[in-house]
């Protein structure tokens, strides 16, 4: 497999921002002399370095005042698998693995699990982090924040992110319209399939 790591950011606290991380050994920090330039008061002007080789991807912090923390437990140094979570300060990053090719058959691209039985496969659903779909799914099944929390054994904080997230990737500000929505797309497609 043709695998490229990327790192997005999860949460509201930051514009999308996207890495693409070839094998090599980067700076994640709020200064601009960093290879990876991320704004926010949490995060050092040197917070973390970021090594990818063939074999593994390390994360070292870098003595930073807020912390460095890989699946919300806070490190010196570890190693991160893609799917894991690298939070820097307050800012959360999800570690994810996509294929050079688009023709791979072990393509990272997951269409399963999408969130609720029967909703149409939009942009917008397949825009969503598959952390972003199954948080989704739970709310959608009427859990609340702290009940989506419990089950996927996450903090309250990283859901109430996903949760942010979600809102924005599909442009609402509440469950209500949420819910209207994801009804208005699955009877629009319901209207064209017949």
């Amino acid at each position: 497999m043709n695998a490229v790591l990327t790192l997005q950011s999860e949460g509201p606290l930051i514009p999308m921002t996207v890495f693409s991380l070839p094998i090599e050994t980067f700076i994640l920090g709020r200064s601009s002399k960093c290879d990876l330039k991320v704004n926010h008061v949490t995060i050092s002007r040197r917070h973390s370095e970021i090594t990818v080789t063939p074999r593994a991807t390390t994360v070292r912090d870098l003595g930073s005042r807020n912390g460095t923390f890989i699946d919300d437990k806070r490190i010196q140094a570890g190693e991160v698998q893609a799917g894991q979570y690298v939070r820097f300060g307050s800012v959360t990053f999800l570690l994810t693995s996509v294929n050079a090719r688009d023709d791979d058959p072990d393509s990272e691209l997951e269409t399963t699990n999408l969130p609720g039985p029967g909703l149409p496969l939009t942009n917008s659903l397949l825009a969503l982090s598959r952390a972003q779909r199954r948080v989704l799914d739970l709310i959608l099944q009427g859990l609340r924040e702290r009940k989506v929390a419990a089950q996927l054994n996450l903090s309250a904080t990283t859901i109430h992110n996903h949760t942010q997230a979600i809102y924005r990737a599909l442009g609402v500000h509440s469950r209500s319209e949420l819910l209207v929505k994801l009804l208005a797309e699955k009877q629009k497609a319901g209207s064209v399939n017949e």
